[in-house]
């Protein structure tokens, strides 16, 4: 067997990367353009190479280089689909949903005590009584807004019947300011309840599609959403609809988990099969178009006993380092993550 200069055997060559001795010759593994270097300057890969995580890699090559068939559940999928093997379906992993998960904004938090972070100086203060009673009533307005047909008016919470009432509930109280946030507090911890006086006048509202309670642990009223919803939660440590505080009511069925191969995903414990164990892994919530905010849930490749299906290229996937470069993501025990990234999203 004729062998190229660098030591690679030709008849890989062509099988793998489709590329003749002589442009083997001129394009040194690690180089800009070839194989495990970076793109050129111009963004571009060279010869069949494409680019992925800013590594120039041969596409729907299988893992670590194995040149074994590859699976295809599928048959043969439309341009622009890609197979998933949990399903045997063709789907389109490229596809942008609007909105697309984690895209909609959180509310945002009201307190009712502690340390407050002035956003226009940085420092931090005290809320006093008077501002304590006002984010009680901007939590009750919230709760109308959410499950009542009738809200409050913009400028509710400064008329001054606000303060009346706040000061006519706790002026005997031995500590009024403690009063007063035990009374914000009373009001943020409520969900979605059928009881009187929710809503204006002799409305009420139907709760019965409606999942808003704020059990949600240590995390609960942090002004950091972690029910795992798949729209605006920064973290899937509490259950669907248990941190209403700070995720706003769920509506419907939690379609947050479990999810399947090709689905919209933000957080990695929605994908069906994931592990934080990645030798037990079985799927990762991955971005699949480059430079865009698109991610899908693919097919774990890290074990070599596992190969990814026609369409797919087993890819490194990196995560934001400090320096503002990137790094291999991994495990607890340094184990990297690798997933089957669909081709027609590059």
């Amino acid at each position: 067997m004729i062998r190229c200069s660098l030591g690679l055997v030709c008849a890989l060559a062509l099988t793998i990367l489709s590329l003749s001795c002589s442009e083997v010759e001129h394009c040194q593994p690690g180089a800009p353009g070839c194989l495990n270097g970076p793109p050129t300057e111009g963004g571009v890969c060279r010869f069949n190479l494409v680019a992925r995580n800013d590594v120039c890699i041969a596409p729907s090559k299988g893992n670590g280089g194995d040149n074994r068939p590859q699976p295809n559940p599928c048959g043969e999928c439309p341009k622009g689909k890609t197979c998933t093997t949990d399903r045997e379906l063709c789907v389109d992993f490229c596809e942008q949903t609007k909105p697309f998960p984690g895209s909609e904004v959180a509310p945002e938090p009201i307190r009712c005590g502690g340390e407050i972070k002035n956003p226009a100086t940085g420092e931090l203060y005290e809320l006093d009584f008077d501002q304590t009673c006002k984010h009680t009533c901007q939590l009750a307005c919230r709760l109308r807004s959410w499950f009542c047909q009738t809200g409050c008016a913009e400028d509710a919470c400064e008329q001054p019947e606000v303060l009346v009432d706040c000061h006519s509930r706790c002026d005997l109280a031995s500590d009024p300011l403690s009063c007063v946030q035990s009374l914000c507090n009373d009001t943020r911890g409520t969900g979605c309840s059928t009881t009187q006086g929710l809503c204006a006048g002799s409305e009420i509202p139907d709760c019965s599609a409606v999942e808003c309670k704020n059990n949600c642990a240590s995390t609960a009223y942090d002004g950091v959403c972690d029910d795992g919803d798949l729209f605006n939660a920064a973290s899937g440590s509490c259950r669907w609809g248990s941190d209403c505080a700070d995720c706003g009511p769920r509506e419907g069925e939690d379609f947050s988990h479990e999810l399947k191969q090709g689905n919209p995903c933000s957080l990695q414990e929605q994908c069906e099969g994931h592990s934080p164990d990645f030798a037990k892994n079985e799927a990762f919530c991955a971005q699949v178009v480059p430079q865009k905010p698109l991610s899908r849930c693919v097919l774990d490749c890290s074990s070599n006993s596992e190969l990814c299906p026609v369409g797919s290229t087993c890819t490194t996937l990196r995560v934001a380092d400090p320096d503002g470069g990137s790094k291999p993501l991994r495990d607890v025990n340094g184990v990297g993550a690798r997933a089957c990234l669909p081709d027609a999203c590059l």
